[in-house]
């Protein structure tokens, strides 16, 4: 069994709750690398760069898995909406993915690259993601999960470098804000490009 460190299983563990809801028997994880099968009791697919698979163009039939599911991959996908898209296009009932939004997620990325943690993105604002989700053939909600202070204090258990002053002025001043979001999208007809 693979090692699952304390920041990525929660994170996994709250996907999955939502995933659940939908009572998948198969999952797409869009970037996954084999951790959702610990938190999923269904068929777990990755798909990811390392298998030569480009998330913006899946090799997958319409509603080929009951849910597609992505943590932390939609901020390294320069076109974002076209991943959000081809996960409603895979999926037979709903796409849930987790990703960090908005300006306490950026101040954190900075934060974590002057201390060494490099984790190259490009957070979306909420703004964009609501412009874009109206648009959508889908019903959606987009709900915090994870604030800047839990983020970064979990991190500080896997990389020992976040354990820094600067990160505990950062929690202190901004940690109760969103760092994380919960975007579930359940179909409400065949996807197409709303742009």
């Amino acid at each position: 069994m693979k090692t699952v460190h304390v920041v990525s299983a929660y994170v996994h563990w709250g996907v999955a709750n939502v995933a659940n809801r939908f009572s998948p028997k198969s999952v797409l994880d869009m970037g996954g690398v084999g951790k959702m099968s610990h938190f999923l009791a269904c068929s777990v697919t990755d798909a990811n760069i390392i298998n030569n698979l480009d998330a913006t163009d899946l090799p997958f039939a319409d509603n080929e898995f009951d849910v597609a599911l992505s943590i932390a991959t939609l901020e390294h996908v320069e076109d974002w909406a076209n991943f959000l898209l081809e996960s409603l296009r895979v999926s037979k009932t709903a796409a849930v993915h987790w990703f960090p939004i908005g300006s306490a997620a950026t101040e954190a990325e900075h934060l974590k690259k002057k201390l060494g943690h490099l984790h190259p993105c490009c957070i979306p604002s909420r703004i964009e993601i609501e412009d874009f989700l109206m648009k959508c053939d889908a019903q959606w909600t987009l709900a915090p999960f994870m604030t800047m202070g839990e983020h970064l204090l979990l991190l500080g258990t896997i990389n020992p470098n976040i354990n820094h002053p600067d990160t505990f002025a950062a929690v202190q001043r901004m940690g109760a804000e969103p760092y994380g979001v919960l975007l579930t999208m359940t179909k409400t007809g065949d996807c197409h490009d709303p742009r």
